[in-house]
């Protein structure tokens, strides 16, 4: 019995801290509340902002572009890691309509592709947990290539 109450207060600490990519910047907010910080602070709808929330004894830095969630990364107050079954319950929360696979691509962490594009990680040194959409994804690799010009 014992063990069962503690499977479900696990269950239950960790529901509530589903944000989903693509949510909105008012969706978030319905979810978690004010941010506790910013780090640019601009028209949600039109900017690329920068939040941290924190809910549940996790913290989730959420990037918006445009107003929409393209990059969040889960990681608990006391730098704990987060188990298998709290990656399992965030991956299935932010699939969307469609369905996450281990990367084929070689990587030291922990890697999923998600059907239309979208990455998740989970950094086992920083035991964060990040999921980023695709839109995200071509910006940072535009910034990339710009940086690597003429090397």
């Amino acid at each position: 019995m014992k063990q069962l109450f503690i499977g479900v207060a696990l269950l239950v600490s960790v529901i509530p801290c589903q944000a989903r990519l693509g949510e909105t910047w008012n969706q978030c907010i319905a979810r978690y509340d004010a941010p506790i910080s910013d780090v640019h602070v601009g028209k949600p709808e039109q900017d690329e902002i920068h939040v941290r929330f924190a809910t549940r004894g996790f913290f989730i830095d959420v990037v918006f572009l445009g107003g929409i969630s393209e990059s969040e990364t889960f990681y608990k107050f006391d730098d704990s890691a987060v188990n298998e079954g709290e990656v399992q319950r965030l991956l299935d929360a932010n699939a969307g309509t469609g369905k996450w696979s281990p990367s084929k691509e070689p990587s030291v962490d922990p890697l999923w592709v998600r059907d239309d594009g979208a990455i998740a990680s989970y950094d086992l040194f920083k035991h964060k947990l990040s999921f980023f959409g695709k839109k995200f994804g071509e910006m940072a690799n535009a910034e990339q290539d710009a940086k690597m010009k003429g090397f």
